[in-house]
């Protein structure tokens, strides 16, 4: 389904979908992101897209690897002279192939074109008769985002600038355990200027109570 800020744009039937960058930023984007994710699963299906607000981004790990061994071209390098090669996997690839699921704030990074930041684990095996065999495998660890200018952010730190959030703003509305409507509910509240401890405590009072 393609959301309302027109992040797919299908070219015909045969190729996957083309990413298209949302340019919102601030309110426009806090409503761009809410109406996508309502039309999402909790769950991924079949390498498809899930909301979970209970984590900040999840990738099928397997279907990384996979995609390591086999289309060297889904992931490119983070920085040239990192000698632990971590890589950054598109966000369209991420989405259509590898099962991603990403709260709220895992949401706005993506659709703004953020590339989820693959850390690898690289080490030698010996045989008995002292053949050496280089492995790499992918680390279940999606913590981090990288940006078109190659700047690497925590998830939740780059979803607050991009949403231009204040900090109590930030901590209720990406709460783990917020539901679809606890989101609209703080949104209107963000919408209305409430920040600080007003927002902090009428969370506590309303919803979470």
């Amino acid at each position: 389904m393609t959301s309302t800020n027109q992040r797919f744009e299908n070219l015909d039937a045969t190729s996957l979908p083309r990413f298209t960058p949302s340019p919102l930023r601030g309110h426009e984007l806090l409503d761009a992101v809410l109406a996508h994710i309502s039309s999402l699963p909790e769950e991924a299906d079949d390498g498809g897209e899930a909301w979970n607000q209970g984590t900040w981004l999840t990738l099928d790990t397997d279907a990384v690897q996979g995609l390591l061994d086999e289309r060297s071209d889904a992931l490119t390098p983070l920085d040239p002279t990192d000698v632990q090669g971590n890589l950054k996997l598109s966000p369209e690839v991420a989405i259509t192939e590898c099962g991603t699921a990403a709260c709220f704030a895992g949401h706005a990074g993506l659709m703004v074109g953020d590339s989820p930041v693959i850390r690898l684990d690289r080490w030698t095996e010996y045989a008995e008769d002292g053949t050496e065999t280089r492995r790499i495998s992918v680390r279940d660890d999606w913590g981090c985002l990288v940006d078109a200018d190659g700047r690497v952010h925590g998830v939740g730190d780059r979803a607050r600038d991009l949403l231009g959030l204040e900090y109590c703003q930030a901590e209720c509305l990406f709460n783990a355990s917020n539901s679809i409507h606890d989101l609209k509910v703080i949104i209107g509240w963000i919408k209305e200027g409430i920040d600080g401890t007003d927002i902090v405590e009428r969370y506590r009072d309303e919803i979470r109570d």
